[in-house]
């Protein structure tokens, strides 16, 4: 969900299997997380967990070998 409050879920296609990174950076560009977990053929959702993140706008950021993808997220 956007926004979120707890938790948010980042739904992605894998069409290998190999490692992933999930970054939560604020607007300057400081990360304030980042999570490294391993992607399976198909569809992927990972959860990342929002407790203790401050309410305001972030960029998440999902990084796979060379393709990267970023979308806004509002933290409740």
């Amino acid at each position: 969900p956007n926004p979120a409050d707890a938790m948010v879920t980042v739904t992605f296609i894998s069409d290998i299997e190999s490692s992933y990174s999930v970054k939560l950076t604020d607007l300057t560009g400081r990360v304030i997380k980042t999570e490294v977990d391993n992607a399976t053929i198909g569809e992927n959702n990972y959860v990342m967990n929002l407790t203790g993140i401050a309410k305001g706008m972030y960029i998440v950021i999902l990084q796979k070998g060379d393709a990267i993808f970023k979308a806004k997220l509002i933290v409740e």
